[in-house]
């Protein structure tokens, strides 16, 4: 069916009575994947969970026997291939460490060194949320904002949605 546009109050009721059973239909069909997709992955999950644990302990008995020595059939390098799968080590990604109680403390020790302008790092952002706020209170502080060229932009959108009824189950 391709819809026309309603010229008149009763053909936008009748096409808003459409909407609404399509997008009821629409939820039902939604809400049946739903139950689906759970149900599988309850059974893949309940599937993996041995394979997974069995992996697992597999890994934690081969890293200490490739920490003690097994690493030897590497050679130079940091990995082999064995049994069908790579094992090694690799480096992480190197972190910043510091023996200062938090960060805040290891910033201030820094910006007493002469390295500051080097190792910090200043940083502003823009509050939009505060900046509408004042903008809309018609104080003089939003006034002088908005002559800066700042401005509360709100746009409006069309929907259509079906209306929840009383006394029916939504999907």
């Amino acid at each position: 069916m391709r819809p026309r546009t309603p010229r008149t109050v009763a053909q936008a009721t009748v096409l808003l009575e459409h909407y609404a059973e399509l997008a009821a239909a629409a939820d039902f069909v939604e809400g049946v994947r739903n139950v689906q997709v759970a149900t599988i992955n309850a059974q893949a999950d309940a599937e993996l969970a041995q394979i997974v644990s069995t992996l697992e302990t597999i890994r934690e008995k081969l890293e200490p026997w490739w920490r003690s020595g097994g690493s030897a059939v590497a050679g130079n390098r940091k990995s082999a291939e064995l049994g069908g799968c790579m094992i090694g080590t690799r480096a992480g990604k190197p972190k910043l460490a510091h023996g200062f109680e938090n960060d805040k403390a290891a910033a201030e020790a820094l910006f007493a060194s002469p390295w500051r302008k080097r190792t910090l790092r200043f940083s502003y952002a823009l509050d939009k949320a505060a900046t509408v706020k004042l903008l809309e209170s018609g104080a003089r502080i939003g006034r002088e904002i908005a002559g800066l060229g700042f401005r509360v932009d709100q746009s409006e959108a069309f929907f259509v949605e079906r209306a929840e009824q009383a006394g029916t189950i939504a999907p």
